[in-house]
Formats: structure tokens, sequence, C-alpha cells
């Protein structure tokens, strides 16, 4: 009797001075003396189905689906299959907030102390082949952002070919090794036969009245519209091929005049052969009138 009396009181002090967690909720709990976890230097473990699925160690140090990495405070393992389900991400970070004030993130990411060694925020790598281990995107605690880059010295340095579908606008200069300009149609129209080539006459008129060439914006305009660069060069060679057309022909009227001129010279030629033969002549036949006096 007084064994079971013993046991009993012991059951009951357990139960009024410790706390028992229920699966359907707990009340008048103080953080500072209940929670779950460990109170040695022992690692934290959440499992399902009895596999480890959350491991905090001692240090504080979180990961889930594999081992703790001790340079790491958070590590997320994830393994994944080819399966027809959209909802198979290995990792996902989403929010489905709805009217989110102009001035608020859905998702914010920052770090609270300046780096004076420029280290990287956030780096998103992976194998681009088989082989292949690449950096696919880098974000330096100075605010340059790196495509395929780990440690980009511009603002956005990319590494590999860029498309752009629509405008884009820089502020300041473009430096470039080659640039590759995709428009038509050319000017290889100047080139048909059926192209009426302007007069260089009306080309002077327009020079001296709007001071540029025809179909060229003035100056002022490129100024306040800016200039095409497609359509610029186009226009320029246009401008070129015509010049060419016109030296073309400049050619051949020269060498129409170098012709004449030879036929000219020819000509003189014989004309004072003949004007040598004729003072010849006179000159005999002056002797001979001179003989019979």
């Amino acid at each position: 009797m007084k064994k079971s009396l013993l046991i009993t009181s012991l059951l009951l002090s357990l139960t009024i001075y410790g706390q028992t967690w229920n699966l359907t909720g707990n009340s008048a709990t103080n953080p500072g003396t209940n929670f779950l976890g460990t109170s040695d230097n022992k690692d934290f473990i959440i499992k399902t189905n009895n596999t480890e699925r959350v491991r905090i160690n001692s240090d504080g140090k979180i990961a889930v689906g594999g081992a703790v990495d001790p340079e790491i405070n958070l590590k997320v393992h994830g393994r994944s299959q080819i399966v027809s389900n959209a909802d198979s991400d290995v990792f996902f970070v989403g929010n489905d907030s709805d009217n989110v004030g102009n001035g608020n993130d859905l998702i914010f990411l920052r770090y609270g102390k300046y780096q004076p060694n420029n280290p990287s925020v956030m780096t998103v790598s992976g194998l681009t082949e088989p082989s292949k281990y690449e950096v696919l995107f880098n974000i330096r605690a100075n605010g340059n952002i790196g495509v395929g880059i780990h440690n980009p010295q511009y603002k956005l340095d990319v590494l590999g070919k860029s498309s752009f579908s629509d405008n884009m606008k820089v502020g300041g200069k473009v430096e470039a090794k080659e640039v590759k300009v995709t428009a038509t149609p050319t000017a290889d129209f100047v080139f048909e036969e059926d192209y009426q080539l302007p007069k260089l006459e009306e080309i002077e008129k327009h020079i001296r009245e709007k001071k540029h060439l025809p179909e060229v914006a003035s100056a002022k305009e490129m100024e306040k519209e800016g200039v095409n660069i497609g359509e610029f060069q186009i226009k320029l060679l246009q401008k070129i091929e015509e010049l060419t057309l016109y030296s073309i022909e400049q050619n051949k009227q020269l060498k129409f005049q170098e012709e004449q001129l030879r036929h000219l010279q020819e000509e003189n030629k014989t004309l004072k052969s003949q004007s040598e033969d004729i003072k010849e002549l006179k000159k005999q036949v002056q002797q001979l009138l001179s003989t019979k006096k």
C-alpha cells in the first residue's frame, strides 16, 4: 500500500511540475522554461517515416534534408526527378499576398552590416553540362551583378550572348569590340537601272538652303530625336553609293576628255607636220622663182 501511494505521488508531482506538449495545442506556456529542443550539447532532430528531415546542431546550424554544413547557417538539400506534376520544385519560396502596397516587397533579402571586402551576397550555380560546373548568377556586396560571372566588375556584367526583345536605354556611353546591326532593306536599290540619281545642281541647292544632305536629318533633329544607328548607316551607305555612281560617271567623262585630247594632240601633230611641209614647199618655190630671174 505504501509503495502504491509513493508511485502515485511521484506521477502527480511530475504532472504538476512538468510541461506536456499536446498535439492539439498548449496554453500558459513560458518561453523561458517551455520549449522544444535540447538543454545539453546535442543536436535537435525532426523525423518523418523514421527518417531525418530537419536537424539543428548544437551551434545553431540548420540543415533541411541532409547533413549540417558547419560554414552555412541554413542549408537545404534536395533531389528531384522528372515528373508531369508542375508542383515538383525542390526548393520553393512563394508569396500569395494580395494587393501589396507599392512601397513593400513580396520577397525581401537584406544583410545589415557594411561589407568593405565586397563578398558575394548571393550566388546561383550549377551544372550547365554533365561535367561542367559554372556560376549562373552572382550579386556582390557593392551592388554589382554578374550573369555567368562570379566576381562582376560592373553594375551588370554578362558573360556570353545577351538578347533584348524590346528597347534598351543606356544613359552613358556604349563600349564594344564589335557592333552588329540588322536592318532591312539595304541601300543597294541605288544600283538598280531605274534609280533616278539626284542631279548635283539639286543637291547643291538643297545644301545651300538646308545646310545638310537631302534625306539626312539635320544636326538639330539628331540632337532632339537621337539617331537610329541602323537606319542612319543605311542612309549613309545610300549616299556613298550615289557618290560612287557620280565618281564612275565623272571618270567616264575624264576618260572621254582624255581621248578627245589625245585625238587633238595627234591632229595638232599632223597639222604641225603639214605646216612644216608647207613651209618647205614655199621655200622651194621661192628658190625656183629666184633662179628664173
